[in-house]
């Protein structure tokens, strides 16, 4: 049935940077006509003059969709024209103006982290678009992480600060009047990409995942306007539903569409139920699971048979070589549930074929300069987890990013599909790595990329509210970098082959009566227990070897304890305050550096890790250094920086400070000037460091806002060590 044509009228429409080690103080209404609402099989198709309205498809006039040809198995995108092909050009930026009540504004900014739709006017400028105007629609703001922390990390107030100042938006043009589609699209994502300083990446991983012949979305730069104020830059990105998958599957496009649910039998029936995006009147989930039945019968000798029924399995392989090479570590192999990973969807098409597709989503996390898999370093102070290639030796939760962030993955190995995936197919997906390194995934056709997208994102940043262009160009440049490194490592991946982690041998821990022993004032020497039951008492009210360094505006006092010591008989208490300095941010911190015995220089290169014992007043940020020589002669001067973070509490905690994981920060780098630093690898600046090891640095951090201010306008608090050993 065919509504009529109807008018409308015109609506209105990172982070603390733990400076605190530092040693130096340093439709279309066009010309006032009417919307044009006709509609095709009940669906009000806005389109600009000029172009032809498709049938249900939304199919618009000319142009080729962002990408070109999309192939793949099971797909069936050709040479015609995409739906939405005015929407995702590449060549043209639209500007998307909303306009909301005051009252819906302050809902959607108060409570943004339920997701909760309200209602907006849109009117769409620019390109082949020309000017469209929209009756009612929904917005909302959109996000896993990267939005519910900018309530739940403010004590559920929304924070303003960093990456939570622009936060992505989706678009419900169905929401309120349910025939609306704005050329067949029912709903669009406008993603801030707040954590991704070179807005390049979602561009480039959706790109290279398409150019190798993977189905999935299309994202192009756009403009956003709320009420008339141009609130910055967003990548408008295809959303995948039943429209998307009826183009891509033209023989099946009416099957079950599951998002972020991975086929395995512990899986609860419900969990397979709330992930399914379409067909959710009744529920049908026992394709998947009988999907994820195949999976825990199979072997991996006779994989591509025992799932042909369910999967293609040369085509996951394909997919896995993208997403490894793209150091995609949000996606398919981060299992923070032990069941299911993040960031993608499973489509079952109900044709010929009737099998599943796995679709790549949410990819502004792509190419790292880092990841928790491949290469962890900087702000990293957590072993890597095992990556795809890697069997783990044991499936135990590993901590990503910091130890006391309480987020876990499982290595993806621990999953049966993963696993049996890199024991049978490793061979062709080298294949098929070499084959990506040529094509997409060449230093060429990236750096293309870049060039391609740069001229069109500057013309935008130079306005947006929330960057500075400069910034944004030094980033650019620097991602150049990245990829180029990123590049070298996925050929070092597919040389590495199939590895088995090494299991970690229990340390001997030292018995109370050695932790109690008497032991003399002098500072520290591997092979004995620094656990400051001196005898004699040191000569002054502290031990020796003792360095203090603070910011200006901050002190520092330390003294031998015995009052309330963590073990024993005394400890080390350094009592610090800091008052707040308006003119630099970030920039209240204490260091109390403790030496070794007559300042010798020890090797540690034999040594696993140092154990000791800490406490704060409250919970503190305390960065744990190692001091060397090696800074200054080797180095040029650089500051001390090699170190670990760690969150230290109210209640006495023994942390052991992993030599191998010690990292080096980016911030730290950055100041370096000609000369300075090195050019080998961390690992090898590493123990050049450790071979001249002369003491450790202790800087717990000060209690700051956001945006690098004292939280408040003074602070005092101590910090207490004790019982400090070397292990081998």
């Amino acid at each position: 049935m065919k509504i009529p044509c109807q008018t409308s009228h015109r609506l209105r429409l990172s982070s603390w940077l733990s400076r605190s080690g530092r040693l130096l103080g340093s439709l279309a209404l066009v010309g006032g006509g009417l919307l044009s609402a006709c509609a095709a099989d009940s669906e009000q198709q806005v389109t600009p003059p000029g172009s032809v309205a498709g049938a249900a498809s939304g199919l618009g006039g000319a142009g080729t969709a962002s990408g070109g040809t999309v192939s793949g198995t099971g797909g069936t995108a050709g040479a015609a024209a995409m739906p939405a092909s005015e929407v995702f050009k590449e060549d043209q930026v639209l500007s998307y103006h909303l306009t909301l009540t005051e009252s819906d504004r302050t809902q959607i900014e108060e409570h943004g982290d339920l997701e909760q739709y309200v209602p907006a006017t849109l009117k769409v400028t620019g390109g082949v678009v020309g000017s469209l105007e929209l009756g009612k629609i929904g917005i909302r703001h959109k996000g896993a992480y990267s939005l519910h922390h900018c309530w739940e990390l403010n004590g559920g107030v929304r924070n303003y600060a960093a990456e939570c100042q622009k936060l992505s938006y989706k678009l419900s043009f169905n929401e309120y009047v349910t025939p609306t589609r704005f050329y067949g699209l029912k709903k669009l994502n406008l993603h801030a990409s707040s954590g991704d300083a070179t807005k390049l990446r979602e561009l480039t991983a959706y790109a290279t995942f398409r150019d190798f012949g993977i189905i999935t979305s299309r994202a192009v730069p756009a403009r956003v306007y709320i009420n008339g104020t141009f609130v910055g830059l967003f990548f408008s990105v295809e959303d995948i539903d039943g429209r998307f998958t009826k183009f891509h599957y033209p023989e099946g496009g009416d099957g079950n569409l599951y998002k972020e649910i991975w086929p395995r039998t512990d899986a609860l029936q419900q969990s397979f139920i709330d992930a399914l995006s379409t067909n959710k009147t009744p529920p049908d989930v026992t394709d998947i699971q009988s999907f994820a039945a195949a999976v825990a019968a199979a072997k991996p000798a006779t994989l591509a048979a025992d799932l042909k029924r369910w999967v293609d399995v040369a085509s996951l392989v394909r997919y896995l070589a993208v997403d490894r090479a793209l150091k995609n570590w949000d996606g398919i192999t981060a299992f923070y549930s032990p069941t299911s990973p993040h960031n993608f969807y499973w489509y079952h098409d109900n044709g010929k074929e009737d099998r599943f597709h796995l679709i790549p989503w949410d990819l502004d996390n792509t190419s790292p300069p880092f990841d928790p898999y491949m290469a962890p370093r900087d702000y990293i102070t957590v072993p890597a987890i095992p990556n795809w290639n890697m069997t783990p030796a044991n499936c135990d939760g590993r901590p990503v990013w910091s130890l006391d962030q309480g987020i876990n993955i499982t290595p993806p190995q621990c999953d049966p599909l993963l696993r049996m995936l890199a024991q049978s197919q490793w061979k062709t997906f080298v294949e098929v790595g070499n084959e990506l390194l040529a094509g997409p995934f060449s230093e060429a056709k990236l750096l293309a990329q870049i060039d391609r997208w740069s001229p069109i994102l500057e013309s935008i940043i130079a306005e947006d509210p929330t960057m500075n262009v400069l910034s944004w160009r030094a980033e650019k440049e620097a991602f150049r970098g990245v990829l180029r490194q990123n590049i070298a490592d996925y050929r070092a991946y597919l040389t590495e082959g199939l590895t088995t982690e090494k299991a970690e041998i229990p340390l001997a821990e030292p018995t109370n009566a050695e932790l109690l022993a008497s032991t003399t004032d002098g500072g520290l020497v591997p092979g004995q227990i620094y656990n400051l039951e001196f005898e004699p008492p040191p000569v002054g009210t502290a031990p020796t070897q003792l360095l203090h360094l603070a910011a200006p505006t901050a002190t520092l006092t330390t003294l031998w304890n015995q009052s309330n010591p963590l073990h024993g008989t005394a400890d080390l208490r350094m009592n610090f305050s800091f008052t707040s300095n308006p003119a630099a941010k970030w920039d209240e911190w204490v260091n109390l550096g403790l030496g070794t015995n007559e300042n010798k220089e020890f090797d540690l290169r034999d040594y696993v890790q140092i154990s000791l014992t800490l406490k704060a007043d409250i919970n503190r940020r305390v960065r744990v250094r190692v001091q060397s020589p090696a800074y200054n002669d080797a180095f040029k001067g650089i500051w001390s920086e090699f170190g670990q973070d760690f969150t230290v509490g109210t209640t006495p905690t023994t942390i052991k400070l992993r030599l191998d994981r010690l990292a080096y920060p980016s911030w730290a780098r950055v100041v370096w000037t000609a000369g300075q630093g090195w050019t080998t690898t961390d690992a090898e600046a590493l123990s050049v460091v450790l071979s001249r090891f002369a003491g450790l640095v202790f800087a717990p951090a000060a209690t700051f806002t956001a945006a690098g201010d004292l939280a408040a306008r003074t602070e005092s608090g101590f910090l207490q060590i004790d019982n400090i050993y070397f292990q081998k």
